[in-house]
């Protein structure tokens, strides 16, 4: 190199050159899911739906076991923290 610039010719088009044909490949790509993609999505749509049934209903069990105590032992606030006590 005998000069301090470059003098580049473009012999293409605007958007037909090699590397916008792969973007534009890239962008469109529509693939199907793999059966192993969709059992996961089952399975944890499933095991979702299991923790829901169980956990929704503690609240008003929890509400229900508190109110039982206050009408049985007339306890409230220190009977909660009873089994997180330590003695002195």
């Amino acid at each position: 190199m005998l000069s301090d610039r470059i003098v580049v010719k473009i012999t293409c088009g605007q958007g037909d050159s090699f590397l916008d044909r792969m973007i534009a490949l890239v962008e469109g790509a529509i693939r199907q899911r793999t059966p192993n993609e969709i059992a996961l999505t089952l399975l944890l749509s499933a095991l979702t739906l299991v923790f829901l049934i169980v956990v929704v209903p503690l609240w008003p069990m929890a509400w229900n076991a508190e109110q039982y105590m206050m009408g049985y032992l007339g306890v409230t606030t220190p009977l909660k923290s009873l089994g997180t006590d330590i003695p002195p």
